[in-house]
């Protein structure tokens, strides 16, 4: 009898363990990518900025450019890819010069329990895990840390709502990369800085009187009126397609009020970047009837 209940015991027990060893670790609290503006530094020279929209195959994306210069600047930037967070947590791209979407991040992966291809530009996808998580602190937050490893061993970590400590296109790798990611900037306003690293030798996009600019009407038929509440210096506009194609490129000059008449846009959705001496100081829709 004692050796039966025994056994009962040790059954429950042991189906008990079995069943909290089968449920899925509670992942960390979800941190999306910004969706208005933000720069990712390298190694204080490579740099990644987020602004602008665009639409690919009917699918909105935020524009991301490069470029190495010491102070980032828009106006001499190259376009890098297109970005979107659909689902919430899976970060999605179409490099430049592609047509197919990849995966960049997924952070809904439960640790261990889950694997995914995510896309390294210039060498394809590698296969990565979430083996555990840990924390850091970004800004006047706790932000989760995933801790993922590549299906040749190789650990990286993700910091949610911002990309790999490696940098934006580098999360993981199946070699050592020289990418590092030095400083995160978003709206203008740096939250996260390396660990060791005293100054992060780079600004985010240039500082923008966004409040008082205004580009109507909106939807236009032809004529856009331009009021930066602001006197600019040398402005110039520049209309671009859903592909990113100029189609109007206009120097306004100096002053905080522009009317533009003779535009021969056919109807359809666009975008526009307002320049002042070259530092972009407002990028939106605009919509042609």
């Amino acid at each position: 009898m004692k050796a039966s209940t025994t056994y009962l015991l040790f059954t429950a027990f042991s189906l008990m363990a079995n069943s909290l060893v089968a449920q899925p670790p509670p992942p960390p609290i979800l941190f999306s990518l910004p969706t208005t503006t933000a720069l990712w530094a390298e190694n204080t020279s490579v740099k990644y900025a987020m602004d602008g929209d665009t639409t690919i195959n009917n699918v909105d994306y935020k524009k991301i450019w490069t470029s190495d210069e010491a102070v980032f600047n828009l106006s001499g930037a190259t376009y890098h890819a297109a970005l979107r967070e659909e689902p919430a947590g899976v970060v999605k791209a179409v490099m430049a010069g592609m047509t197919n979407e990849v995966i960049l991040y997924n952070f809904n992966l439960y640790a261990g329990l889950q694997s995914e291809d995510v896309y390294l530009h210039g060498y394809g996808t590698v296969n990565v895990t979430v083996v555990g998580y840990d924390s850091i602190q970004v800004e006047t937050e706790m932000r989760p840390v995933y801790i993922i490893e590549t299906d040749q061993g190789y650990q990286y970590e993700w910091i949610g709502g911002i990309g790999s400590k490696r940098g934006l296109f580098t999360p993981a790798a199946n070699f050592d990369p020289v990418e590092e990611l030095y400083c995160f900037h978003q709206n203008d306003t740096l939250v996260y800085l390396r660990l060791g690293v005293a100054d992060c030798n780079t600004t985010a996009i240039e500082e923008r009187e966004t409040a008082s600019i205004e580009l109507y009407p909106n939807p236009s038929k032809g004529e856009i009126q331009v009021n930066t509440g602001f006197e600019v210096k040398n402005a110039s506009l520049i209309i671009t397609d859903a592909k990113g194609s100029i189609v109007d490129n206009r120097q306004l000059g100096r002053g905080s009020f522009f009317i533009i008449s003779d535009l021969g846009i056919a109807p359809g959705l666009y975008f526009y970047h307002l320049f002042d001496e070259g530092v972009v100081k407002k990028s939106g829709k605009l919509i042609f009837q």
